[in-house]
């Protein structure tokens, strides 16, 4: 990625005011993680930072940050860019791999990679400079990413923070651990005494102490009005000067009014216009304006302006290059779209745009939008769309599309396209295809049939990305003879078509796609060809994994991974580094597995990738981890992998993770929660004609049940699964020793044997010796006998020991705040829960057991609202099962449960002797206090603070967009604030007046626009004297109604003056 060096230069600053009182306060950042310099525009945040630094003696790396780096790639580039220039003279960051863009809360080792170049390369005591961090901190990740640079950032290493708002991240660890510096607004207003040295000892401007004490006072020390007063008093004599002062004031609203007077207007016309149309521009290159603007001499205007310190400053060190002060840059943006007709503005931005292209594309694209030149921005949105991909730019395209008018968009088919693949590459196909098939419509009324075509591939991969790889397959055979064969819809077809033959188990079908690709790739010209190759090779490789050719299949890949790597074509790697890793781990090359997979994420995150294919990765670096007994690792990967297959509800890649997981649990010896998982997976992908993945399930599930020494359901299930893997050869051979297992359970050795021979004999072909040996070593037969299972390597027999039936323990639930679950002293967490439905029935008969039996229907139609009732009742059963097991692991598949209790199709909570309810005591205790308020104040206190220390949180507030728990949620949080107003009209008549302070603080701490509490909160801090609290209390109040559009009202501003005069409060 190549970025511009002007990004990395520190301000060129003129003459300045050094700013002692401040200056102190950064100096002091040794033993600091962060320095926070946050206030709005004007304030001299830069202009701080840049003088304390270079004053410090300090290295420092300074980063000019802008709104193209909302990305969180392009946000790390530039930190590691930062850093490598700063320390080694030179940025080869654009022939590495860019550091890659994570949702943190999974993948934290990114962030860790940059920590760990920061301690190789940085060895001396080091600032960072985040200038404008207000242009990105949108971004969620960024602030994640920030939030755990700073958690492990090195003693020497220290980052300083500017911002016009206040950074979301959280600080209070660093504030408690006294390695934050913050600098307010506040902070940064001048004093009287900078407002009297900026004036005599900077511009030596005879003003006098009245003057600066009225300065004072109209500006709020606000740096940019002090600038602007500055240039408005040049030349002027005392009396011009007082003169001007009366009419001046310091208030937003009048800066552009006196960059009007004192600037703009002062300039000759041909500077004047000169300034509105550099406005336009991020950076300013003389060539560049004289080129664009059709002038000659941009350099020497731009020479006079810094002579005359118009608030521009260099952007590099050669000045060569210039940027204007960023209140300057509003005005002329204001000024040139009152001063220029639309038409020849938009004009202006398409020069602009065409001049620039070659060099960036994305400040191009920006301009092409601005100047409503939708159709070269459509080109090149079009032409660049990898480009957009693989430099971390997809947040920065989603933000261009944004700014074209809605109505351009859904009139447009080519920009429905691209925001179809912003939602493909976002991991949304649905919205995807909604986007395509709109575009289709719009295509169609045109006749552009190759358009049409594309969309429809298109809209194919979307089915697969959500798990329909039948209809996928069908959509794609359906428009294949209207490809044009010539064309990179043709490759993409056929890559689809040959890798979701494979998956379906059409193997000879996808075989013959690979031939027929390949007859049509041997005529493109060379470099279409290796593109081509490596794209329809890709999915073949699959088809030789999943049929059982593993070698073959590892060989290829490597193969692929050199080319792809050697064309750039990063956006066919995740699936190769999948690939890689899953044949790895089917060859037992473990390590090399999971770096194969750890590559693969690191690319998918490089990219911005989040649809099924990162997915596919998780699940790879799954079977390595279990290989190499790293189930916990293991179990972290599956469930990211799961989360990223739920969002579309791909089922096919549902199927496959929870397969995985059933591994896991197997090895942890949990097997039954492993034959839920199986039930489960089959159940997704009933009706999906996912034949192979079927027959693997199958597989799985009979192995369980010769565990559980169940021989004939076993025999059904291998039965059932034998033709669904007769050509998926691994799976095939594991099924005939899975049935020679199971004869041998039965004693019918011929027919163990002929199974254990077939086995073998696919063993022998595909080399599968290591699983006989780790999987089946119970079926080597020994020298003497020949056959499989005899001797000491078969199974054990006997009975299961029984032990006395212990009671049930009790069973604590908490639904304020987050969900919590005990078993007795035992908490279950919720990684226990692997079954999402069984945990909300939980919930849902725990909240409502006041209602008694609940009918299975109303739960099923809770869980899966206006599905198929014959779908969702097996769902259900799934689901109640799962529920059982959590709750009572031993009890028998009829057994009745201690906990769940059944009458014909209803189901409720067992009573309060099993199990205990938070919200059922918090209500208890507020109804007693309620009862004995009046009679019996000393008790009902006692049962308002029970019920205070109940509440915990919001209701269920990891579940904050159920429909079910909005009403109950919002009723208790109505009864909690009852239960601290009841409190405090305890402490009102026992006359506490600091209790009464906390009570009202916490009710306002739930309900910030309660204005009967905020009158008495003022009254108490009356009653303590306290006026500057009374104050405070009315501000902040008047600030939360004002973000809110709601007036104060007039009885509490009149108390407030009632307060401040010191005149009796009645409450």
């Amino acid at each position: 990625m190549e970025i511009l060096n002007s990004k990395f230069q520190p301000p060129q600053l003129p003459a300045i005011l050094h700013r002692e009182r401040l200056f102190r306060k950064v100096s002091a950042i040794s033993g600091k993680a962060l320095i926070t310099v946050t206030a709005g525009a004007g304030y001299g945040k830069t202009t701080l930072a840049r003088d304390a630094v270079s004053r410090l003696d300090i290295k420092t790396v300074w980063i000019r940050l802008d709104p193209r780096d909302t990305d969180l790639m392009v946000f790390m580039a530039c930190l590691e860019s930062g850093i490598r220039r700063a320390f080694t003279g030179l940025d080869d960051h654009h022939q590495k791999s860019s550091p890659e863009q994570s949702i943190l809360k999974h993948n934290p080792r990114l962030v860790l990679k940059f920590l760990r170049t920061l301690e190789k390369t940085v060895q001396k005591e080091t600032v960072m400079v985040l200038d404008d961090y207000h242009l990105v901190q949108e971004n969620k990740t960024i602030n994640e990413a920030l939030e755990l640079m700073l958690l492990h950032l090195p003693a020497h290493m220290h980052l300083i923070l500017i911002s016009r708002r206040e950074p979301p991240i959280r600080l209070s660890r660093l504030r408690s651990m006294n390695r934050l510096i913050e600098i307010s607004e506040a902070d940064l207003s001048f004093t009287f005494p900078e407002i009297k040295d900026f004036f005599s000892k900077i511009f030596n401007l005879p003003v006098t102490d009245d003057h600066i004490l009225e300065l004072h006072e109209k500006t709020g020390g606000w740096a940019a009005s002090l600038v602007l007063f500055r240039y408005a008093l040049k030349g002027k004599t005392q009396g011009e000067i007082e003169t001007c002062l009366l009419g001046f004031k310091g208030s937003h609203r009048f800066i552009f009014s006196y960059l009007e007077e004192n600037i703009f207007e002062t300039q000759p016309l041909e500077t004047r216009e000169f300034m509105m149309k550099a406005g336009l521009l991020s950076v300013i290159d003389p060539e560049f304006c004289n080129r664009v603007f059709q002038i000659t001499n941009a350099g020497i205007i731009l020479g006079r302006m810094m002579e005359d310190h118009l608030l521009i400053f260099p952007a590099n060190e050669n000045q060569t290059l210039f940027i204007f002060h960023h209140l300057l840059k509003d005005y002329l943006a204001e000024k040139l779209s009152l001063e220029y007709p639309v038409p020849e503005l938009n004009a202006l931005h398409q020069r602009i745009a065409q001049e620039i292209e070659p060099d960036d594309i994305f400040e191009a694209l920006f301009h092409y939008i601005e100047g409503r030149d939708y159709d070269d921005a459509i080109r090149v949105i079009e032409t660049h769309e990898l480009k957009f991909l693989l430099e971390g730019k997809i947040h920065f395209l989603g933000k261009c599309l944004e700014k074209i008018p809605g109505t351009v968009v859904e009139n447009n088919p080519k920009l429905l396209f691209a925001q179809a693949k912003l939602f493909s590459y976002y991991g949304s196909p649905r919205e995807a295809v909604l986007k395509l098939q709109t575009a289709y419509s719009l295509f169609k009324k045109t006749q552009s049939n190759e358009d049409m075509v594309k969309c429809l591939v298109d809209i194919g991969a979307q089915y697969y990305g959500s798990g329909y790889v039948k209809e996928a397959k069908l959509l794609m055979e359906q428009v294949l003879s209207e490809v044009n064969p010539s064309s990179a819809t043709y490759i993409v077809a056929m890559t689809y078509l040959i890798f979701l033959a494979a998956v379906l188990g059409e193997f000879d079908a996808s075989e013959k796609y690979t031939r027929e690709a390949g007859e049509v790739i041997a005529e493109y010209p060379d470099f279409e060809r290796c593109v081509a190759l490596a794209l329809i090779n890709t999915s073949y490789a699959y088809k030789l994994y999943i049929s059982g050719d593993f070698e073959k299949s590892r060989a290829l890949n490597e193969k692929l991974l050199k080319t792809v790597l050697d064309l750039k074509a990063e956006s066919v790697l995740p699936l190769i580094y999948y690939q890689c890793s899953a044949t790895s781990a089917a060859l037992g090359r473990f390590e090399t597995g999971y770096d194969y997979g750890k590559k693969g994420i690191e690319i998918c995150e490089k990219i911005n990738l989040r649809d099924s294919k990162k997915g596919w990765v998780h699940i790879a670096v799954s079977q390595n981890c279990m290989g190499l007994g790293r189930f916990e690792e293991a179990i972290d990967h599956l469930n990211a992998g799961i989360e990223i297959f739920e969002m579309p509800c791909n089922r096919w890649g549902l199927a496959n993770a929870r397969h995985c997981l059933h591994q896991v649990l197997v090895e942890q010896k949990k097997p039954d929660q492993a034959k839920e998982l199986l039930l489960n997976s089959l159940d997704i992908i009933d009706g999906y004609d996912l034949i192979i993945t079927e027959g693997i399930l199958e597989n799985s599930l009979a192995a369980l049940l010769i565990q559980e020494k169940n021989p004939e359901e076993a025999m059904d299930c291998l039965n059932r699964s034998r033709h669904k893997v007769q050509n998926a050869f691994f799976y095939l051979f594991e099924n005939h020793m899975l049935t020679a297992r199971c004869y041998l359970l039965q004693n019918l050795h011929s027919e163990a044997n002929r199974h254990f021979a077939l086995g073998m004999k696919i063993s022998g072909q595909k080399e599968y010796f290591r699983f006989v040996r780790e999987k089946f070593k119970d079926l080597l037969p020994l020298p003497e006998t020949g056959g499989p299972g005899s001797g000491s390597n078969r199974f054990l027999s006997g009975q299961p020991v029984l032990s006395p039936e212990k009671p049930a323990p009790l069973l604590i639930i908490r639904l304020l705040g987050r969900f919590r679950l005990f078993m007795g002293k035992n908490e279950i967490y919720p990684a226990s829960w692997k079954n999402s439905k069984s945990l909300m029935i939980l919930k849902y008969l725990a909240s409502n057991r006041h209602l008694g039996f609940i009918p299975r229907e109303v739960l099923i139609e809770l869980l899966w609202p206006d599905q198929d009732f014959l779908k969702t009742g097996k769902r259900f059963n799934v689901a109640m099962s799962a529920l059982r097991k959590i709750l009572e692991p031993d009890l028998a598949p009829k057994a009745s449960s201690a906990y769940i209790l059944r009458k014909k199709d209803a189901y409720r909570l067992c009573e309060n002797d099993r199990a205990i309810i938070d919200i059922e005591q918090f209500l208890y205790e507020f109804d007693t206090a309620r009862k004995l308020e009046y009679t019996h104040p000393g008790q009902a206190m006692a049962c308002w603070t029970a019920a205070e220390s109940r509440y915990e949180g919001l209701f269920l507030e990891e579940d904050p967009y159920e429909e079910w728990c909005l009403s109950i949620r919002d009723r208790l949080n109505s009864t909690y604030l009852q239960v601290l107003t009841g409190m405090l009209r305890f402490h009102e008549k026992n006359d506490d007046v600091q209790a009464c302070i906390v009570s009202a603080k916490k009710i306002l701490k739930t309900d910030p626009y309660d204005e009967g509490t905020i009158r008495k909160l003022m009254g108490f801090y009356a009653g303590l004297g306290n006026t500057a609290a009374v104050k405070k209390t009315y501000t902040d109040y008047q600030s939360r109604a004002r973000e809110m559009d709601c007036p104060v009202n007039p009885e509490t501003t009149e108390l407030l003056k009632k307060l401040t005069l010191n005149q009796k409060y009645i409450g």
